[in-house]
């Protein structure tokens, strides 16, 4: 037989509903786009309230370990990002941004969690990437050849608001090339976490139990837009 999940006990202030998540925040900053639109630059800071900021732990609900959502009374975000863009050639652009940020757990009556990081909240995050697009004609068909690469480097983070077990600074490679012409085929060959790092996505430790990251994947797609 089978229970309502209403009749099994309730833990660590687990509840069936949950009040929505609210945010408040302000953000400011400014954008530049050269005279000639080779170079574009965007800069922002931020400051951000989240109250019953919605979180996942892991819970012993009677005989079962799960991953439930337990909300956290208020937690502040502060930080700043910063993002550019420059065509260095008629073919080719590189991009690259930077973001950096100051989370806290302000109030938690649930947990005696005040004070720690928010979860799912690097302290840094810098992506650079490079693309290549040039015109062709191949077959009869008008199109063009693009290649991209891109690394991504996420700063550490805790996956839990008990701040345990915190994952280090991850680099992360990704890659794509192809054909896509004017007629709508599209071909391309892609590749994700080029350099095939072990990593956890989130970790629930000590409880027990994480969820592994994507190790290296690849493929090739043929698409047609109509």
């Amino acid at each position: 037989f089978f229970r309502p999940i209403s009749a099994l006990p309730i833990v660590l202030g687990i509840e069936d509903t949950y009040e929505q998540q609210d945010n408040k925040g302000v953000e400011v900053g400014f954008k530049y786009n050269s005279p000639d639109n080779r170079f574009l630059l965007n800069v922002a800071g931020f400051y951000t309230e989240i109250d019953n900021y919605q979180t996942f732990t892991a819970a012993t609900i009677s005989t079962l370990l799960t991953q439930v959502i337990i909300p956290v009374d208020e937690v502040e975000l502060m930080g700043f990002e910063i993002d550019a863009t420059a065509r260095l050639h008629d073919y080719f652009a590189v991009n690259a941004s930077f973001g950096l940020t100051d989370s806290e757990v302000i109030k938690d009556t649930s947990r005696p969690t005040a004070g720690n990081k928010a979860p799912a909240t690097p302290d840094y995050t810098f992506n650079l990437g490079g693309q290549f697009n040039m015109p062709i004609t191949l077959g009869g068909m008008d199109g063009e050849i693009f290649l991209r690469a891109d690394w991504q480097k996420i700063g550490p983070v805790f996956s839990v608001v008990e701040n345990f077990s915190q994952r280090s600074t991850l680099d992360i490679v990704n890659a794509r090339g192809g054909l896509d012409f004017d007629n709508g085929w599209r071909a391309e060959v892609w590749v994700t976490n080029l350099t095939d790092e072990d990593y956890f996505a989130e970790m629930f430790n000590p409880a027990g139990f994480g969820f592994p990251g994507s190790l290296r994947r690849y493929g090739v797609e043929v698409t047609k837009r109509f």
